[in-house]
């Protein structure tokens, strides 16, 4: 179980005990929710949070620390202890101070003086002594000594069935922190054990008087305990209804009491006063903030990153509102909420929320050698990372060990051997550091693990890359030999049931291009081995090229409406059994790096047993799957590729090219029906890559408004990103009709139609307008270029059956209303203001303004009017009629959804295409279409991903020609990546996709030029008629004036913007 979830699940432990021990009447004042409503709990209906955290750091500003409450703690701290042999008082000295203790972070002296409190000086009233036992627990949980908490529980447990038998509700509490102590340890024989005692135990209570008082709390203290221990087996389902359960019910206690006037001060002066749920509010709000932490975990880890983002801020609120900013329950939420946010892919505003957090600590007066910093220095150290702040993370971690060796019991059980921090090294050249830090945790993996332990692949390809850092390359590889294996097998896993993490897959990324490094080299050094090294390459290349949009593909096929109830039910069950298997195995790993007094070899057996039982059972359930439902096999987890495969599926005049671009060297493939691969490794990385094509999108996307305005093309750049990129391997394109590219990030937003293949001469301004492009060499002159999404897509488009000749020619959708403003104003006919301009206006198709943008709603996305003349022009051409066409209010998700779309050869969307997050709560690809204030729908307007996959497409193109996929650094192009996936799943062969902003003229002059030519010749390619189409709008293309040429076409922001994606 993850630390954070179960230190939340200890703090809240202690409070609910003291609720339930000294619960008064008063409590409750009605009875508990009846079984209906208990088996049918409500889901919070989550409004998306902001795009930002704008408003999370305003909130943090202006909140200030508690001085009042740090300052008692501290002064308890440093107060004498009483010279005196009064148990009482040294019993009530010993027991603030060790709250004081644990409110400044200091578990191992909260440890110490409780534990006089139990041994030395023990209370008289009998009911303190149990709450002394049981905190001693707590205590112990918090400080990492888990065994030490069981056995403290147990004595608390026997302790009052001997002296308190009548204290039932005790029974309650003690059952929850048994639960989760020993889901902790791994024991999970015996936390059931316990989890079904506190059940027998509350099945009793309901029967007694005292139910209609106390009832809600034991309650909800068995559905915290229930929400932890399905936590700790990952069935995620079962826990959140569990924790939502527990917060109902504590919200409804704490309404009832947090306008008490009789509240306790545990830190107060004075003698020592039972604290109890009538007198102490903040038992239920510590227990409200811990439940939606853990709420918020058990989110996470189904991927429901928005709902988990609701419920971080919540506890983050409800903290800051009752501790203020210097409070332990305010660094947990930050540090939380910076975990979900970083896995949404906003590393920076992870790093803010992570740096806030430890200053928070530092406010609340933990001192530099307390678990409370630690944990904050290793929560930014791995923000850090994330954020590529390599240097940053390393001094952060740095800190943090510093801060650990000043407490030598600290030290002993919270290790610093971290993944992330051997990241960090490698990318600062401490490399030998890193070599040192991977082999320390490899030695402590290697006694206990399994051998085929993904995590101790994990560490040994660290390993493996510390040692090539230092030029090892023969150790390094065979490292790399044992582990890359097992790792491929549980990406594949992971990526198949929407599992995997950010962290994961940044990870799984920096080492297969480590790996990479290594293959190239051996295909450059040993000419025997470089066919095998290229093979071994082309296949990781693909494996890492597009783990991003295959989890996007997965996660959009499991949410999917899968109308076979067979097929429903294998695919939950085989996720739901690698969700158990990763729980379990980050579970063993913690356990295996315990202190050696908490180490419980029997209990990691079991565990070891269970995973590969359930890995088991998880390959019996993927062969049935694959064998009754292949197409969605295929879709969720394709087969690797490989050189063998691609030669057999590719045509003789065609030739693929695929690239893969690290840090600082990038690598070419290119593969021929005949003939070996090459594999070549090319002096470009992915930032250097990235410059280069926004600098020739400039020119493409200049968001400019007057011809005049465009600028030059820069032709020098183009060419030499020509030789970068495609010269290396320009021999396996002689002979060759159609280039097939596998971009790769970046470079998938730059059509390579418009690279320059020859040095050519910037052409000169005079004459008409952007003639002089007319004679550049460029790559569209020599081949006609298809995209596909991944190399793996190739067999599934490959083997699509041609569809039937009698279906329709064409359906669209086009120019939706985004809004009810844009309805009116269209119905009145207003015609925008022409702007005074220099020069001749440019009509580019508008596009979504939401960058920077904390909240952005459909209604923000501007209309496009003009799409309504393009979707006309290009039913006229393939000969559709009016009724093919869907305008306006009718281009909505209803009519998509709801129309058989499998008799059309051409489906047509003129919309903006969106990335994840460009809008307020958009997780995945999506199509917009009309807001559902126009259409009064029952949708948001989006069709997402994951309603494209359950489409029935029987159609040779889908068009997309509104889709701008510069947005985000990379995203745009997994965006089409992903979606054109989905749409080969529904049945499409190929798309359509436009790389920017068009033309309005020249879009639709292309575009019906392009489908005139499939209408006259059935046998041209689709990427071949795309080429004749360009070079038409090259070199005869442009915008007249009776006979004159106001200017050419022949820019490639006019010819280019289009790519076909697919077959």
């Amino acid at each position: 179980m993850n630390q954070k979830m179960l230190s939340s699940a200890y703090l809240s432990a202690a409070a609910l005990l003291v609720a339930i021990i000294f619960g008064t009447p008063t409590v409750f004042a009605q009875a508990a929710s009846s079984s209906k409503e208990e088996a049918a709990i409500d889901l919070e209906k989550v409004k998306p949070p902001p795009r930002d955290i704008k408003d999370i750091l305003k909130v943090l500003q202006q909140s200030k620390p508690n001085a009042i409450e740090i300052d008692k703690a501290k002064a308890i701290v440093a107060t004498p202890v009483p010279i005196t042999e009064d148990k009482e008082v040294l019993n009530t000295f010993y027991y603030k101070r060790a709250k004081a203790y644990q409110d400044l972070g200091k578990m191992q002296e909260a440890i110490a003086d409780t534990l006089l409190t139990v041994e030395k000086y023990p209370a008289s009233d009998l009911r303190m002594r149990l709450e002394d036992i049981t905190q001693l627990g707590v205590y112990e949980g918090l400080g990492g000594k888990n065994t030490n908490a069981i056995k403290a529980y147990e004595r608390a447990k026997a302790f009052q069935l001997s002296n308190l038998p009548n204290m039932g509700g005790f029974q309650i509490s003690i059952g929850r922190l048994l639960t989760t102590a020993y889901a902790n340890s791994g024991n999970f024989e015996a936390a059931k054990n316990a989890l079904d005692n506190t059940e027998a135990v509350l099945f009793s209570l309901r029967r007694s008087r005292g139910y209609m008082t106390y009832g809600p709390a034991w309650e909800s203290g068995y559905e915290s305990a229930r929400g932890i221990y399905f936590s700790s087996q990952g069935k995620w389902i079962e826990s959140e209804r569990a924790f939502r359960k527990a917060i109902r019910l504590l919200e409804q206690g704490y309404e009832k009491v947090k306008s008490s006037e009789f509240k306790v001060d545990a830190l107060g002066d004075g003698p020592r006063v039972a604290s109890d749920s009538t007198n102490n509010p903040r038992i239920y709000i510590t227990q409200i903030i811990n439940r939606e932490l853990n709420l918020a975990f058990v989110l996470l880890q189904q991927r429901r990153l928005m709902d988990a983002e609701y419920y971080a801020r919540k506890a983050l609120q409800l903290s800051l509102d009752s501790f203020g900013s210097g409070s332990t329950d305010v660094g947990r939420s930050l540090i939380m909420l910076a975990r979900i946010v970083n896995e949404q892919g906003r590393h920076a505003e992870a790093v803010l929320l992570a740096e806030v957090a430890k200053k928070s600590a530092v406010d609340g007066g933990a001192p530099n050698d307390s678990i409370v910093m630690a944990q904050a220095r290793r929560a930014l150290g791995t923000a850090l990372v994330a954020d590529a702040k390599y240097a940053l993370a390393n001094a952060a971690f740095e800190e943090m060990q510093a801060g650990i060796q000043g407490d030598p019991e600290l030290a002993k059980t919270f290790l610093a051997g971290d993944l992330d921090w051997v990241l960090a090294m490698l990318k600062t050249n401490k490399a030998d550091k890193a070599e040192l830090m991977a082999n320390q945790m490899l030695s402590r993996l290697e006694r206990s693990a399994d051998k085929n332990s993904p995590r101790l692949a994990m560490v040994r390809a660290f390993e493996a890359s510390a040692m090539q850092a230092q030029g090892k390359w023969q150790e390094a590889g065979s490292a790399y030999k044992q582990s890359i294996p097992i790792l491929i097998d549980q990406a594949r896993n992971d990526a198949e049931n929407d599992t995997s993490s950010v962290k994961q897959q940044q990870r799984m990324t920096y080492l297969l291009e480590s790996y990479l490094a290594v293959l190239a080299k051996t295909a450059q050094s040993e000419p025997t081995q470089a066919g095998a090294a290229a093979a071994e390459s082309f296949t990781i290349a693909d494996l890492a090229r597009g783990s991003g949009v295959q989890r996007a593909l997965t996660a959009s096929a499991a949410r999917a409406n899968i109308k076979d109830p067979q097929l429903a039910s294998l695919a939950r069950n085989e996720q739901d059994l690698q969700r158990r298997i990763n729980t379990l195995s980050e579970l063993l790993t913690g356990l295996l790096s315990a202190s050696p007094d908490q180490q419980l070899p029997a209990v990691q057996a079991k565990i070891r047993s269970d995973i590969l039982a359930f890995k088991a059972e998880r390959e019996k359930i993927k062969k049935e799957i694959e064998k009754k439902f292949p197409d969605y096999a295929e879709l969720v987890e394709p087969k690797p590729a490989s050189v063998e495969r691609t030669q057999k599926l590719l045509r003789s005049d065609e030739v693929l090219v695929s690239w893969y671009f690290g840090d600082q060297v990038g690598y070419v493939w290119s593969i021929s029906k005949q003939g070996p691969a090459q594999f070549i490794q090319i002096p470009i990385g992915r930032a250097q890559m990235a410059k280069q094509v926004t600098q020739l999108r400039k020119s493409l996307d200049p968001g400019v408004s007057t011809i005049d305005e465009i600028p030059p093309f820069d032709i020098a750049a183009a060419h030499q990103l020509y030789q970068q990129i495609l010269e290396p391997v320009a021999a396996s394109l002689q002979g060759k009709k159609v280039l097939l590219v596998v971009p790769h990030a970046e470079l998938g937003q730059l059509p390579l139609s418009v690279l320059v293949t020859k040095a050519s001469a910037q052409p000169a301004k005079a004459g008409v307008p952007f003639a002089g492009y007319k004679s550049i060499p460029w790559l569209a002159r020599d081949i006609a270029i298809g995209q596909i999404p991944s190399v793996t897509a190739l067999t599934a488009l490959r083997n699509l059956p041609e569809g039937d000749a009698n279906r329709k020619s064409f359906v669209g959708f086009g120019d939706p209303y985004f809004s009810a403003a844009q309805q009116k104003s269209a119905d009145k006919a207003m015609k925008p203001t022409q702007l005074a301009t220099r020069g001749v206006p440019l009509k580019l198709r508008n596009a979504p303004k939401t960058a920077g943008v904390s909240s952005a709603e459909l209604a923000l996305l501007p209309r496009l009017p003009d799409t309504s003349d393009e979707i006309q022009d290009i039913a006229r051409a393939v000969g559709a009629t009016s009724g093919d066409i869907y305008l306006h209010k009718q281009a909505s998700v209803k009519q998509v959804m709801g129309m058989d779309l499998s008799d059309r050869k051409v489906v047509m969307f003129s919309t903006h295409g969106l990335v994840p997050g460009e809008l307020n709560g958009l997780t995945q690809p999506a199509l917009a279409l009309s807001s559902p204030e126009v259409t009064g729908d029952a949708d948001d307007g989006l069709l997402t991903m994951d309603m494209v996959l359950t489409l029935k497409l029987n159609a040779d193109w889908v068009v997309l020609s509104a889709c701008n996929t510069a947005s985000g650094e990379g995203a745009g192009s997994e965006a089409v990546s992903g979606l054109g996936r989905a749409f080969f799943f529904a049945g499409a062969k190929a798309l359509l996709v436009s790389n920017w902003p068009v033309d309005s003229a020249a879009s639709r002059g292309l575009m019906t030029d392009l489908f005139k030519r499939q209408q006259s010749d059935k046998t041209l390619a689709k990427s071949e008629a795309l080429r004749q189409a360009m070079l038409g709008q090259i070199d005869q293309g442009g915008m007249g004036e009776g006979k004159a040429m106001k200017y050419s076409y022949a820019h490639p922001l006019f010819w280019a913007p289009f790519v076909v994606v697919g077959d």
